[in-house]
């Protein structure tokens, strides 16, 4: 009997393979230094900053391709009982479905009020935030700058292993209707600004 396709190399609906996914991924092998390629890619796209309302057309709304095609990530400022968009969805979006067609088995995860990418390599889970990526980036801009970081932040892994520290803290989460992993955001049911509090039961209105 031929050995099971992992169900994390199988696209949803919101990171179906196309031709742009394909081309915007890249020929890479399934490798660590394959993710971080992709991820420093993905967080070159433009950071597109909406109004409260304005978020609401873009939020969850558009496909990886589309995105992608796009050319931006939809950022907000906090609006009526929610907090700030900082782009976390689109981000993850495109990377589940990027690094899918490179051969690695990813799932799109919520917890709260932010999304992050688990993925597969060999015999270990790891998870990657694009956001951190974004952080460490200014960090080491400032640090270049002046000679220290400004911000008296330390740098911490965008890319982490997913430990089992991690794993029981995903457990209590779920319980408490604050956990969600899948192919996607539209999959987890996210699909508009008014799911920003799905998994964040204090904010929800």
């Amino acid at each position: 009997m031929p050995p099971k396709k992992n169900p994390w190399l199988r696209p949803g609906s919101q990171t179906r393979k196309t031709q742009r996914i394909v081309a915007f991924a890249g020929k890479k092998e399934r490798s660590m230094r394959s993710v971080q390629a992709i991820l420093e890619k993905i967080i070159t796209l433009k950071r597109a900053k909406f109004t409260g309302h304005e978020i609401e057309k873009h939020y969850s709304r558009r496909s990886a391709t589309k995105i992608i095609r796009d050319g931006f990530i939809a950022l907000s400022e906090p609006y009526k009982n929610r907090g700030r968009v900082g782009g976390c969805v689109d981000y993850n979006v495109v990377l589940c479905s990027t690094l899918r067609t490179i051969g690695t088995p990813a799932s799109f995860v919520r917890r709260k009020d932010h999304s992050v990418t688990r993925f597969i390599l060999g015999n270990k889970v790891y998870e990657v935030d694009p956001l951190i990526e974004i952080r460490n980036n200014l960090l080491k801009e400032s640090e270049s700058r002046n000679g220290h970081s400004v911000y008296g932040i330390p740098i911490k892994p965008s890319i982490y292993e997913v430990t089992e520290k991690i794993k029981k803290r995903d457990q209590k989460f779920k319980r408490e209707g604050k956990f969600a992993q899948g192919r996607d955001a539209w999959e987890i049911g996210i699909r508009s600004i008014k799911d920003y509090s799905k998994f964040d039961p204090k904010k929800k209105s």
